[in-house]
């Protein structure tokens, strides 16, 4: 598989992945992160919820994957940037940035932090899972060597 296909295969592993921690965060938060909300204000559709978690899963599906795609070997000048999955958390951490600029929470006290950190922590969980994912469905198969 080449790294285009190979990077889409691993936005759908990413995505999923982090939509469930999404969930889960939010449930163990008991439903006050608002991560539907910020996922609205980072789509810009705040009055669509169904269309804005879309186009959400279609950014982190192909969008983002494309990107890392290209840029993901450029990243290999990073401390152990040599394994895949720490060229993906680099690139989940830029993406974190991104995401706390464009959508701007404003909470405050100790929901700001669980929102921040849920949030970090599922961004970064996306780009190891990209870099892994991609890394291994991008490997060309090596011809084995009859026995």
């Amino acid at each position: 598989m080449d790294r285009w296909r190979g990077g889409i295969a691993g936005g759908v592993a990413a995505t999923i992945t982090m939509l469930v921690l999404f969930l889960f965060a939010e449930a163990e938060a008991q439903y006050r992160l608002g991560i539907g909300t910020l996922i609205a204000r980072y789509t810009r559709l705040p009055d669509a919820p169904l269309v804005s978690l879309v186009v959400f899963f279609l950014v982190g599906v192909f969008v983002w994957p494309l990107v890392y795609a290209y840029v993901g070997d450029s990243l290999t000048h990073v401390p152990y940037g040599s394994d895949p999955a720490v060229r993906g958390l680099v690139f989940g951490g830029a993406l974190w940035i991104v995401f706390v600029f464009v959508t701007r929470p404003g909470y405050v006290g100790v929901l700001s932090i669980l929102t921040y950190s849920f949030t970090l922590f599922a961004h970064l969980v996306y780009g190891f899972t990209l870099g892994a994912v991609t890394a291994v469905l991008s490997q060309t198969p090596t011809p084995s060597t009859p026995a």
